[in-house]
């Protein structure tokens, strides 16, 4: 398959009572990455972790014991620097790490990378939600929605609980804060998105086609609240914006109908 140009998987991660299983298949994944033909050119991958039904629940961590961050994610984090990969779609549970781990990573570069998209799940690979608790609005509400008879006796299947949500603002400003300092070595980049559409909605996306440049170059969107960068994070991603010959202009906002770029 020397000739392979575009490649697409649809995966489900079920396993809800095995970690060690569900590391070892990630692994295993990870490791096929390495054998995908150099001509490659677009790469689509929705590699689904299904949540607990009990929200309540924290699910235990599927970052193997020893390692900084999730070995999928770092994976990623090499593989999408190939030279001659143009598009790269993904929907998975996977940290910040795929954008920026934590060492320092003097000689990263994305040579052709036009489209870098992720779709956050739920569930990080170390068990945090995205989604937390919004007590702001709703108080000590329990929940909207519970069954007191259980349904299963694995842990967090055992009913469904859910409650008013808002997301974890330093959850998506750890991302962003990655996002920008990648964004600096992608020399060819046209959009830059991370999304996550779950009990709340959040995301940032760079852009550069607007040719009109009236629009902004990031938007950072979130519901039901607006996103809240760090001044590190902001910093970080104006060296970015500045070393693409841009022009900073920025749109943080929570209306979901005044959007430029999230959708």
């Amino acid at each position: 398959m020397t000739r392979l140009g575009k490649a697409e998987w649809w995966l489900c991660d079920g396993e809800k009572i095995d970690t060690e299983l569900r590391i070892r298949q990630r692994t295993m994944f990870a490791e096929t990455l390495k054998k995908i033909p150099m001509s490659l050119t677009c790469f689509r991958l929705n590699y689904i972790r299904e949540p607990p039904r009990r929200r309540s629940y924290q699910p235990e961590s599927i970052i193997p014991s020893g390692e900084s961050g999730d070995i999928l994610s770092r994976s990623f984090f090499s593989f999408t620097q190939r030279n001659g990969l143009d598009d790269f779609y993904l929907e998975a549970s996977v940290d910040s790490t795929i954008l920026w781990p934590c060492e320092k990573e003097a000689d990263a570069n994305w040579p052709s990378l036009r489209v870098f998209h992720i779709e956050l799940n739920d569930v990080l690979p170390s068990g945090e939600w995205v989604d937390v608790r919004d007590f702001d609005r709703f108080g000590r509400i329990t929940s909207w929605v519970t069954d007191e008879h259980p349904e299963s006796e694995i842990p967090g299947e055992e009913y469904f609980f859910e409650f008013p949500s808002t997301y974890d603002q330093s959850i998506i400003d750890k991302f962003a804060f990655a996002a920008g300092k990648c964004l600096a070595r992608m020399l060819k980049v046209n959009e830059l998105n991370v999304f996550h559409h779950g009990h709340s909605d959040v995301g940032l996306a760079f852009n550069t086609t607007d040719q009109a440049q009236s629009w902004p170059v990031l938007e950072l969107v979130g519901s039901p609240d607006a996103p809240e960068p760090s001044e590190e994070t902001l910093e970080v991603w104006k060296e970015a914006v500045k070393s693409h010959g841009l022009e900073w202009r920025i749109n943080i906002t929570d209306d979901l109908n005044g959007v430029y770029y999230f959708y």
